[in-house]
């Protein structure tokens, strides 16, 4: 996440904001504004399963995750996992995927900090006879790293159509980066993962199976469970609902400048984003990439803005500038949209104080998540 004296809570986490640097060459959406969905307690992140126009599923920082039934206000428990979380620092449960076949596996997964600041990854059914309840006696763990620093967890899950997870792992720092471990093949910090989940293992032996392109899954060399590196805090990042084999990932700074990174799942194999050598494109003292792969977006701290909110590619049925990737400020709480090709944003009028998410749901719809309570639906006026 943000660097601590400039970043409330998830302070550090990996929120970056694009376009900053760069001159907006449009005027401002004129039409959009946010529709309130509900209120929470100190939600992270909003999403829907695959197929699902009825239900709507909010994380909770304190370790709840709660469900909206066709938009009615009011909320139920679906899980409650809080014995298990720590909101210390850049801690807590922070995101939320569902399996691609969910309406039949009932299969999701969740993203948290545990009260050692270890990073856990865990599967979880929904009861078979209820789409508002999940079953906390089915937790089956996918993956845990070890990462006793209080920052930079990252926090983001995604799934493929074809059922790998992926993960966005922090570099495990405070506000530099220790042994520069995003830069180590055989660490798991700083990284982006792409695994399976093997949900026909004994609770002894590894719970995911690396997708066979990754770049070391068949090497000693690095560990396979990696798909790329050299992130600082890649906090959050998606899918691109119209090409699902794209990546855009938001990864937070540390001084100075933010960055957008983007690609195919076959072009990031190995692509090296040169975190702790680079800041954005910045070389740094004492360390080099060779084959650097350079942001589609950086942006600088000016004007306030200290820490990107990834968000998504601009699918949403209705909502004009679709194709442009729309992300948010934790710190100025300004929600703007950029052209990745172009490296430009522009703002959209649109504010949410301690922005920490913004999420998808299964029509396409965008919502933005405050930390501060409430969630939102980005409508036209």
């Amino acid at each position: 996440m943000a660097d601590g004296r400039r970043r409330a809570w998830l302070g550090a986490a990996a929120i970056a904001v694009l376009g900053t640097c760069l001159v907006a060459v449009a005027p401002a959406y004129a039409a959009l504004g946010l529709k309130k969905v509900g209120s929470f307690e100190s939600p992270t992140y909003v999403t829907s399963p695959p197929g699902d126009a009825k239900h709507l599923f909010v994380t909770e920082r304190e370790g709840v995750v709660r469900v909206l039934t066709d938009g009615r206000k009011g909320s139920r428990k679906f899980l409650d996992i809080h014995e298990r979380i720590t909101t210390r620092s850049e801690g807590g449960l922070l995101s939320i995927a569902f399996a691609p076949d969910y309406a039949k596996s009932r299969r999701f997964y969740v993203f948290y900090v545990d009260k050692a600041q270890n990073i856990n990854v865990d599967e979880f059914r929904a009861r078979r006879k209820s789409a508002t309840k999940a079953s906390a006696s089915s937790r089956r763990r996918v993956i845990k790293i070890k990462s006793p620093k209080d920052s930079h967890k990252g926090g983001q899950l995604q799934m493929t159509r074809s059922g790998y997870l992926l993960i966005g792992i922090g570099d495990g720092g405070d506000f530099d980066s220790p042994g520069r471990k995003a830069q180590k093949r055989t660490s798991l910090l700083g990284k982006l993962l792409r695994i399976k989940p093997a949900t026909d293992r004994p609770n002894s032996k590894p719970q995911y199976v690396p997708h066979p392109d990754n770049p070391w899954a068949h090497s000693k060399k690095g560990n396979g469970a990696i798909l790329a590196l050299g992130f600082r805090n890649p906090f959050r990042f998606s899918l691109d609902r119209r090409r699902p084999d794209r990546v855009v990932i938001g990864d937070v700074g540390h001084s100075h400048t933010e960055e957008v990174d983007t690609g195919s799942l076959r072009k990031l194999r190995g692509a090296n984003f040169g975190w702790p050598c680079y800041e954005g494109t910045k070389k740094l003292e004492g360390c080099t990439v060779k084959h650097m792969r350079r942001p589609a977006f950086t942006y600088s701290h000016r004007k306030g803005r200290c820490a990107i909110t990834g968000g998504y590619v601009n699918r949403a049925p209705g909502l004009p500038r679709q194709g442009e990737y729309l992300y948010g400020d934790f710190c100025t709480g300004e929600v703007r949209s950029a052209d990745l090709k172009r490296g430009r944003s522009r703002a959209t009028g649109l504010k949410v104080p301690t922005i920490v998410a913004i999420g998808e749901d299964a029509r396409g719809n965008l919502y933005t998540v405050s930390l501060g309570g409430k969630v939102s639906r980005i409508v036209n006026r």
